[in-house]
């Protein structure tokens, strides 16, 4: 398994790739949806989680100096929904459609602002 780093440019550069265009996808899969609509829509439900499993992942790769270089971002949370999402597949009620919902609005605008300031300050 690679260990990446933010010491490694290519991995935070990446990482930062992935993060901001899987949020950006995610606000523009739910573009115009109200949770109702959400609810009904398993095609863009299945890609928000898809993309939420991708921004996991880039935290997961970017290992613990994440909360080093970027204090205040809940990446225990980050990292963690991945694994949620994952291992919801046997479940009969699959994924709490709301959490889901709600990680949308309340924490994907502020972590892109945060992810976006922190690669800018970078170069």
């Amino acid at each position: 398994m690679l260990n990446h780093s933010f010491n490694d440019p290519t991995c935070l550069i990446g990482a930062t790739w992935c993060r901001t265009a899987s949020i950006d996808f995610i606000e523009e899969f739910v573009c115009g949806m109200d949770l109702a609509a959400y609810k009904q829509d398993t095609r863009t439900q299945a890609a928000v989680e898809r993309k939420m499993l991708v921004i996991s992942e880039a935290a997961i790769r970017l290992g613990e100096s994440a909360e080093i270089v970027c204090p205040g971002v809940a990446w225990r949370d980050i990292r963690g929904i991945g694994n949620w999402l994952r291992h919801q597949y046997d479940r009969y009620d699959r994924v709490n459609v709301e959490t889901v919902w709600n990680t949308i609005h309340d924490d994907l605008p502020p972590l892109r602002q945060r992810w976006k300031k922190l690669f800018s300050d970078s170069l």
